[in-house]
């Protein structure tokens, strides 16, 4: 039996599944698709041996979450942006967006990264006719498509040959009023996700549902897991 590894998670996933089970980043992209790596069948001794190391990483994880407060746990990117943008003053649209970004493993809060990068949203197209191939979710009432496409780059790396981890779950999409929107639509072409080196651009794009009648929704990059801080960007001129 197979299974793949997700190139921007490393959440390995069954065989059948299109998308990764920890990230949603589509598994099959010609640009960065996922590891396909085969199951050892190790008997009987080896599924035992698998359960004892399943149950201890249990007991370790639940020992460790008691031993720290929850509350200052941190999230997998933690922002500093220098431009002085921020959600009751977002970018327009065209305009980067520059900062630190520093990621590093959630749970063990270990193998830290940082990077300088500058993100902007260039344009957004809202309505049925999307520029990207849409996968899953079904169009709620009262809610139309919007499409961003969004450029990254990353200029600096605190670690030599680290590369930075972009993902579409570094984004979300928050309405005029404040709430935020769920992140209910996938595309497999022209994603924004990507795992760059220092130097390196990517364009992408992001697809989210809003309410029709919001007309001035803001996409936020790399907040933390209150929703404070980040990189804000209008989505109208």
């Amino acid at each position: 039996m197979s299974y793949y590894v997700c190139p921007v998670c490393k959440t390995k996933n069954e065989e059948q599944r299109n998308y990764c089970l920890g990230c949603g980043t589509w598994l099959l992209s010609d640009k960065f698709p996922a590891k396909k790596l085969r199951k050892k069948n190790g008997g009987r001794v080896g599924r035992v041996i698998g359960g004892i190391v399943v149950i201890l990483a249990i007991i370790g994880v639940i020992a460790y979450v008691k031993g720290t407060d929850i509350a200052n746990i941190q999230p997998a990117a933690v922002q500093q942006q220098t431009d002085g943008y921020a959600r009751t003053n977002p970018a327009d649209l065209g305009v980067p967006v520059s900062g630190k970004v520093t990621q590093f493993d959630l749970l063990t809060r270990e193998n830290e990264r940082d990077f300088g990068l500058s993100v902007s949203v260039n344009r957004v197209i809202r309505g049925d006719d999307m520029p990207v191939t849409i996968q899953g979710g079904t169009l709620k009432e009262g809610h139309e498509y919007l499409a961003a496409e969004v450029t990254v780059n990353i200029d600096s790396a605190g670690t030599t040959d680290a590369q930075a981890s972009i993902s579409r779950n570094m984004f979300s999409i928050v309405s005029a009023s404040g709430k935020d929107y769920p992140m209910t639509v996938f595309i497999h072409d022209n994603s924004v996700d990507a795992r760059l080196y220092a130097g390196a651009e990517h364009r992408g794009w992001l697809v989210y549902q809003v309410r029709k009648d919001d007309a001035a929704p803001l996409i936020a990059f790399a907040r933390d897991d209150q929703g404070r801080g980040g990189f804000w960007f209008k989505t109208n001129k």
